[in-house]
């Protein structure tokens, strides 16, 4: 823990520092509502969040910060950073449910090429079974020996 003098070191670091930024804000808004006819509530909003800019970038440029400009990149990254994750996150959930589709999808055409193969030999053995035909018709009689020869003259495509 610290000290008791070290608290009040800090304690009224805070405070000065806080006194500092609404005597800023004051001092910003006067400079704003000088020489225009702005209202004062809008010219303490403008100072406000100049003010606010400038602290979330590390105070002013001439204090060694990155002043509103870095206040608007941070500011930017504090919303940007959740919204990033809810998309990350909703787009990982989509990708698993699209893999198990796909992995679903890949068991189905696996299934599809066996029953392929099956009927493909079952052609086969029906295209020999048709080759077999004109022979059995040229051993069975003299017409089918005419027969047998039209059918191996011209075979199917």
């Amino acid at each position: 823990m610290r000290s008791e003098p070290s608290q009040r070191i800090v304690s009224r670091s805070f405070l000065g520092a806080l006194g500092a930024a609404a005597l800023f804000t004051l001092a910003h808004a006067a400079l704003i509502r000088i020489g225009r006819s702005v209202p004062w509530p809008d010219a303490l909003t403008v100072a406000a969040t100049n003010a606010t800019l400038a602290w979330l970038g590390g105070g002013t440029l001439a204090t060694g910060g990155l002043g509103v400009a870095g206040g608007t990149m941070m500011l930017g990254g504090i919303v940007a950073s959740p919204l990033l994750l809810v998309t990350g996150l909703a787009l990982s959930a989509k990708g698993k449910q699209e893999l198990e589709n796909a992995r679903g999808d890949a068991a189905k055409v696996r299934v599809a090429v066996a029953e392929m193969a099956t009927v493909r030999e079952v052609m086969k053995a029906v295209a020999a079974r048709a080759w077999a035909v004109p022979s059995a018709w040229r051993t069975a009689s003299p017409a089918g020996r005419s027969a047998s020869s039209l059918w191996r003259s011209s075979p199917p495509a």
